[in-house]
């Protein structure tokens, strides 16, 4: 049997491009080449990067191209919470208002730990509120008879997670279709309280809804149309934002009109390049909300699992420190100094914009799990929708290139 390395050899890449010659970039096409084994996380991929003047190099394998579009899952997430910060921007929002200012029935009980959530909580995700949430591997494996607490409050959201999401998701589909509004409402209803708003961090999709439903009544327009004027439009998006369920979750239909702002937006690596490039320069949003969105404040204590794996949370954005060692450390010195913002997503997406030294990357993958790549390398098939492993196997391509980008970038200030 062939080893990948030797059957590598005998492979002819399908088409690889790069889009200016500059020698630097000719050791990452040859490798880029050589690891284009199929249904592997070389193999059918689109990948562009480039500095705050415009794109200096792009490839693509396999079947993709750079206007192969691809359901981003989690990588939408900085996408949503730029659009949500460019809406508050319009509509004259603080982010430390309370969400009870904008939304009428939210309650207002001292009682409740939710009437003190804020805008700000809910695209950090320190909302304490329990809505799908699960925070990898603790909560998979803690039991009730767990004598941590934290464990044991882990599984509590590991069980409400399919209920949060069977509400919201149910309530968009067909035969209901419900507005934005009223399933933001439902999701609120099965959403309790579990820690005290900033207390936690607990990482999940559906949060950033309600800022969403905010909005709506802020700026008295739809969702729908607000995506639009935000960020679509402005960034020649094409979309869709929907509440498209992934390829393992087919029944839940589209419905444009009930985002699912998470982990919903649909588009190519050319369209990711763009917004990339506007994040490098900090010019999408006024200069202090940038600022916001990438300031990292949160503490060690505030960690869950998902922190350990990729770093401290801004607001829809890691501050990257993958498997950082962190030791009582919430963003140690050599992540700090590296300075990268990053987002992946299910289904393998992953970018950075390296702010020490002045690129983006923008890796768009579309392989699947199966027997054939052992599973994405994890020997089995994944347990649940939310396991997501195609994003290990994409952090193996991408740390990689990451060495490639090293050698070209690192000192130059992205020159």
């Amino acid at each position: 049997m062939l080893t990948l390395s030797l059957l590598a050899a005998f492979l002819v890449p399908a088409s690889a491009q790069i889009a200016a010659t500059d020698p630097r970039f000719v050791p990452l096409r040859r490798f880029l080449d050589t690891n284009n084994i199929p249904n592997t996380a070389g193999h059918n991929i689109a990948l562009t990067l480039g500095t705050g003047d415009g794109e200096v190099f792009s490839y693509t394998n396999g079947d993709m191209t750079l206007s192969t579009k691809r359901l981003l899952g989690s990588g939408s997430k900085w996408a949503a919470s730029t659009a949500l910060l460019s809406m508050m921007a319009a509509a004259n929002a603080s982010l430390d208002d309370r969400i009870n200012k904008y939304l009428n029935w939210w309650t207002r009980d001292p009682a409740d730990s939710r009437s003190s959530v804020t805008l700000r909580n809910f695209l950090q995700m320190t909302s304490g509120m329990v809505t799908d949430g699960t925070d990898g591997a603790l909560a998979l494996n803690c039991t009730e008879s767990t004598t941590q607490p934290r464990e044991c409050d882990a599984a509590r959201r590991a069980k409400h997670s399919s209920v949060a999401f069977g509400a919201f998701l149910g309530c968009a589909a067909p035969p209901l279709k419900r507005s934005h509004a009223e399933c933001v409402r439902l999701l609120y209803d099965v959403s309790p309280p579990l820690y005290p708003p900033g207390k936690y961090f607990m990482y999940g999709t559906l949060t950033f809804n309600f800022v969403a439903a905010a909005m709506e009544v802020a700026l008295n327009k739809s969702i729908a149309t607000l995506l639009q004027e935000h960020f679509l439009r402005p960034l020649n998006f094409s979309g869709p934002w929907t509440s498209e369920g992934s390829p393992v979750e087919p029944k839940f239909l589209v419905n444009p009109q009930v985002p699912l702002l998470g982990g919903g937006l649909t588009a190519d690596a050319t369209e990711m390049g763009r917004f990339m490039r506007r994040m490098l320069r900090k010019d999408f949003l006024p200069p202090p909300l940038h600022e916001e969105q990438e300031r990292v404040s949160m503490t060690y204590e505030q960690f869950s699992t998902q922190n350990a794996i990729f770093g401290p949370y801004g607001l829809g954005i890691w501050g990257e420190c993958l498997y950082g060692g962190f030791d009582g450390l919430a963003y140690p010195p050599s992540c700090r100094a590296a300075h990268r913002i990053t987002h992946p997503g299910c289904f393998g997406y992953w970018d950075f914009v390296s702010r020490r030294d002045g690129y983006y990357y923008n890796f768009l993958p579309a392989y699947h799990c199966s027997l054939a790549n052992m599973w994405c390398g994890t020997g089995h098939p994944p347990p649940t929708a939310e396991s997501c492993p195609e994003i290990s196997f994409s952090s193996m391509l991408k740390t990689n290139v990451q060495g490639f980008l090293d050698d070209i970038f690192v000192g130059s200030s992205g020159s």
